[in-house]
């Protein structure tokens, strides 16, 4: 899925006001937060990084050629390194009656804005930021969003209308 695609479907649940996809830049708290089983895999990755390189130094001073053999550990954490990296792209749209969330690889979750709680903001140096809430104790977001501060205004005056204040 693209973003176009990402658009119409999100336009489907009401009228469009904002709709995005995550920057590149973000700073670490505004970036999308890492499944558990991404982080075994990076702190597996760079702990067993520096002893391999340890490893393999003093097998090249001590043995020359023959080091060739550090090469399957070598392909290991490469392979491990690997699965760390995130090959999605994430996209999000606010309409007046949804909030709606996608990724490249086709997965949509759309959530009511009555359901909203506990909506924050988070701005970092560069202007990319992300915007969190909270639906049935799971928090959720807009994360490496660029003007985070624009989108969470949308959400917080459309919230405050749709209660009534």
């Amino acid at each position: 899925m693209n973003i176009e695609e990402f658009r119409n479907n999100a336009a489907d649940s009401g009228e469009l006001l904002w709709c995005g996809e995550e920057c590149k830049g973000a700073d670490r708290f505004s970036r999308v937060p890492d499944t558990p089983e991404i982080a075994v895999y990076r702190t597996i990755c760079y702990s067993l990084l520096i002893p391999l390189v340890i490893a393999t130094v003093a097998f090249i001073a001590l043995a020359g050629w023959k080091a060739v053999v550090t090469l399957p550990c070598w392909a290991a954490v490469f392979v491990l390194y690997l699965k760390t990296r995130r090959k999605v792209t994430m996209f999000y749209a606010i309409t007046d009656k949804a909030v709606t969330i996608g990724s490249s690889d086709g997965k949509m979750r759309v959530f009511q804005r009555e359901q909203l709680e506990d909506v924050k903001v988070y701005s970092g140096k560069n202007g990319i930021g992300c915007v969190t809430f909270v639906i049935d104790d799971v928090k959720y977001g807009f994360y490496a969003i660029d003007d985070a501060e624009k989108e969470f205004g949308i959400l917080s005056i459309k919230n405050k209308n749709a209660e009534g204040e």
